[in-house]
């Protein structure tokens, strides 16, 4: 749970970098995020507590680590492509900007 607020945090000041600019996040990116980390807090809440009452198989345990760090890796590598995409469009924006007052 600890990975996935962390990412959240890491959402929210990705959200708010670029919030009062022109290459704002669009709602829909904002809305599955915020899907993403609902839908994953409610497993990674869930999971364990089910688990624990049925068996005491490691293979669960193995199974419950193992999405936590599918879904960590798959949020980090999309946040990151996100923010990647955001500085390409700004440098694009700025540098052809200069272009223009260089004339």
């Amino acid at each position: 749970k600890q990975g996935c607020l962390l990412l959240l945090f890491l959402f929210t000041r990705l959200t708010l970098a670029f919030d009062k600019s022109v290459h704002k996040l669009r709602i829909g990116t904002v809305i599955f995020f915020n899907a993403l980390f609902i839908t994953s807090l409610a497993i990674f809440t869930y999971v364990p507590l089910f688990g624990s009452f049925e068996s005491t198989d490691k293979s669960f345990w193995v199974i419950c680590s193992s999405s936590l760090c599918f879904f960590n890796l798959f949020t980090m590598s999309s946040m990151t492509i996100l923010f990647i995409f955001k500085l390409v469009k700004v440098y694009k924006q700025v540098s052809g900007s200069n272009e223009k007052n260089d004339s």
